[in-house]
């Protein structure tokens, strides 16, 4: 696998060590996996993972993905401690079932991703379906979002509608409540009782840029998941 040029200008500097396993440590830490576990998984003794989180070892390309793929971060975090500024895209959330898939388009010119139930989803006539966690997160830039809406064969054949609209800020991602679970409720407007099966494509995540005003002041951190900016 070739590394990025930023990654390969990196190498040049002393401090690329400490870079990365202060990074592998943090996020090791903040999921709370054991030291022991991790080099397990990454298949590597312990005894060089610690020397790695102290900043006196590296660890090659394939170990290094095989330690992300555990911790679910990117390359780029273990590298450079943060996402790439213009990185969207999806990742299965802290705890997610090994069969999660993550959403994709149906065809080139798609503007919405196809989210898949992670379960049988059953939507009571002129009822509302319980709360279904998609076992997903979106990672976007700070200045896009992610909305949320039914695909129209839902809607139009069979009256199935979401509860209430669906929108992801950038920074619900990784929040310390859910992970940046993403979760809708599914409303049934027809006579009868309506249920998707696990693996139907369910509803649709459009990625779009939003504009703040000149005299904007917001400045609040996120500190949960929903409801966690109050009322």
């Amino acid at each position: 696998m070739i590394l990025s040029k930023e990654v390969k200008a990196m190498t040049e500097h002393e401090d690329l060590m400490a870079n990365i396993g202060n990074n592998i440590a943090r996020m090791r830490k903040k999921r709370e996996v054991s030291q022991k576990d991790l080099a397990k998984a990454a298949g590597v003794s312990q005894t060089h993972l610690s020397s790695v989180e102290n900043g006196k070892n590296i660890l090659g390309v394939e170990i290094l993905i095989n330690i992300c793929k555990v911790l679910k971060c990117s390359l780029d975090e273990c590298v450079f401690g943060k996402q790439r500024k213009e990185s969207v895209r999806f990742e299965p959330v802290k705890d997610a079932p090994a069969d999660t898939k993550m959403p994709q388009r149906s065809t080139k010119y798609s503007a919405g991703y196809d989210f898949y139930a992670p379960c049988d989803i059953v939507i009571p006539a002129h009822g509302v379906s319980g709360l279904i966690s998609m076992n997903v997160k979106a990672i976007m830039p700070g200045n896009m979002y992610m909305q949320a809406i039914i695909r129209s064969g839902l809607s139009m054949k069979h009256n199935i509608m979401l509860e209430a609209s669906g929108v992801v800020d950038a920074d619900y991602a990784n929040n310390l409540d859910n992970d940046g679970n993403i979760g809708i409720k599914l409303r049934n407007d027809g006579d009868t009782e309506y249920i998707i099966k696990k693996g139907e494509r369910c509803m649709q995540g459009v990625f779009l840029k939003y504009y703040t005003t000149d005299n904007d002041v917001a400045d609040g951190i996120r500190g949960g998941g929903y409801g966690s900016t109050g009322r």
